[in-house]
């Protein structure tokens, strides 16, 4: 593998890492309808052992899969965002935060949602990453909604727009496209809440703006940077209904209708059918609303798009009654109450789905840390303790409150002759002492220390205490061996340990005291075994 610098994906490209230029552009704009073949391309990438393709490629398919499939969408982004990690890609772990920060979202997990965005943001902006940190300014809108900062959210929104505004990059037109439908989304719930209009006209207006200089792009530049180019026509419709302004937007509400039906697109005849119904309404044709509404309830049922059905039941609710036609307004509403119901229970199911899974991996990554036969860390566990230990010793150092400095022992442990235990009495003979090592570690050592196995006979122990204290605890150790093993064995010699012992001396590192652990004990077997010696 290449040596790769921690930046874009295009400039490791350029510096012959084998990623392929349609897979950069698959993650940056990864296409509704593109999840098999986003598939076949991971699997084909996984089999031939290209990691930064398979990333990337982990990386689009949980963008395509974030709305509908947020769970499978957090697991792609998780294993994504472990494996920017181990690659060194800043950039690719940015994106991968974006997808874990978008399933979170759909799966009513905002205050994680939030946490990865903020880590993305902050490492975009180390990279000065503009394009990407308007994205995710942009992915921080809905979830600063949902926890009521809808200044913070609209903020987010400007500040995208503004990154990108003197860029040629088409993600600019993506982020406009998205200011727009926030905008409107939020002039429409301002009004339906009753909240003053200065608020609601103001995003209105802007939203109408925004994607107004959008439809005076060449229609090319449209088609090209965005996922659906007549999206621009839907927010200005929709704003300008907040609006009453609805001369200006059945025309386009009813042309987008056509378009959508001709092209087959469901899903967006079904929002423009609701818009339409909602406009009508509007402007005192309840009859035409109820049409209208009553259609498109219908083909959401038919096609199971439940949170359509929700939307276009109230509306139809709401046309009803207009139409002072009670019974069937409150047959309305019971659908409306009931997706609600539904929905409410659905996210409640996925968040206990998404728990157990986080359960299944802290389980699996804690076991994958702990050794099999005697429930003690292995030598990665060690080596990860050791850091952290290490890592505390110096923070403990660089506080200012003048109070003594916190003490670290290592401990490298060996168990005398234990080949000659395995030899002659056998390997299971041989488990059985391991284990009861182990158990004699963890009973006379303290609660903050760690012990570890770190492979076959050799252990240590990680003491947050001077050498003087964990010596003390070693030598516990070690007459209770020999008493354990004399009760246990009587017809054997009794087992007996080698102990070499090292205090951390800062700014020393963890590979530097292991050393002189180590050097600790060959001197400890040097001077015939069934000893503790000190570094």
């Amino acid at each position: 593998m290449h040596g790769a610098p921690a930046t874009s994906p295009v400039l490791r490209y350029n510096h012959g890492v084998s990623i392929d230029a349609a897979i950069l552009q698959l993650a940056e704009y990864p296409r509704a309808d593109s999840e098999n073949e986003l598939r076949a391309l991971l699997a084909r990438a996984e089999a031939d052992g290209r990691e930064w393709d398979t990333r990337y490629l982990q990386v689009a398919l949980g963008r395509v899969l974030s709305i509908r499939n947020p769970e499978s969408a957090l697991h792609l982004g998780q294993t994504a965002l472990a494996g920017m990690r181990a690659l060194g890609s800043l950039d690719g772990q940015a994106k991968a935060l974006n997808v874990i920060a978008i399933a979170q979202r759909e799966l009513g997990e905002l205050a994680e949602c939030l946490l990865a965005l903020e880590q993305a943001l902050d490492i975009q902006r180390s990279l000065g990453n503009r394009p990407e940190m308007a994205r995710t300014l942009t992915n921080l809108c809905v979830p600063l909604e949902r926890v009521g900062r809808r200044d913070a959210a609209l903020q987010c929104l400007e500040d995208a727009v503004e990154l990108l505004r003197d860029t040629p990059h088409q993600l600019r037109l993506v982020m406009q496209n998205n200011a727009a439908g926030a905008l409107a989304a939020r002039a429409r719930n301002e009004r339906d809440e009753g909240l003053p209009a200065a608020g609601w006209q103001a995003h209105a207006e802007r939203a109408v703006g925004l994607a107004r200089e959008l439809l005076e792009r060449p229609p090319e530049e449209l088609q090209t940077a965005l996922n659906n180019p007549n999206y621009p026509r839907g927010c200005m419709a929709r704003a300008l209904v907040v609006l009453d302004r609805i001369d200006e937007a059945l025309p386009l509400l009813q042309e987008l209708q056509d378009t959508y039906r001709a092209g087959g697109d469901t899903y967006a005849q079904l929002y423009v059918q609701l818009d339409l119904a909602r406009a009508w309404l509007q402007c005192g044709q309840a009859v035409q609303a109820r049409a209208t509404a009553v259609e498109a309830l219908a083909l959401a049922e038919a096609r199971h798009f439940d949170n359509a059905v929700e939307d276009l039941a109230l509306v139809l609710s709401q046309a009803c009654e207009a139409d002072d036609d009670p019974r069937a307004a409150l047959a309305a509403f019971r659908t409306y109450h009931r997706m609600k119901l539904r929905g409410m229970t659905e996210r409640a199911e996925q968040r206990a789905r998404t728990l157990a899974v986080r359960l299944d991996t802290a389980r699996a990554q804690r076991e994958s840390r702990r050794d099999a036969l005697t429930g003690l860390l292995n030598r990665r566990g060690f080596d990860e303790a050791l850091d952290r230990a290490i890592a505390d010793c110096a923070g403990a150092e660089a506080q200012p409150d003048g109070g003594r400095r916190r003490e670290l022992s290592l401990l490298v442990i060996d168990l005398d002759h234990f080949k000659a235990v395995n030899d002659r009495d056998g390997h299971g003979r041989g488990d059985q002492a391991l284990v009861l090592l182990a158990q004699l570690l963890q009973r006379h050592c303290r609660p903050e220390d760690q012990a570890a196995r770190l492979g076959g006979d050799e252990f240590a122990l990680i003491a947050t205490a001077s050498v003087d204290i964990a010596s003390q605890a070693a030598e516990r150790v070690r007459e209770a061996l020999r008493g354990e093993s004399r009760a246990r064995w009587p017809e054997r010699p009794p087992l007996t340990l080698s102990i070499g012992m090292a205090g951390l001396q800062p700014p020393e590192s963890a590979a530097a005291l292991v050393l002189r652990a180590d050097a600790a004990l060959y001197a400890a077997k040097a001077a015939g075994r069934d000893t503790l010696r000190a570094a």
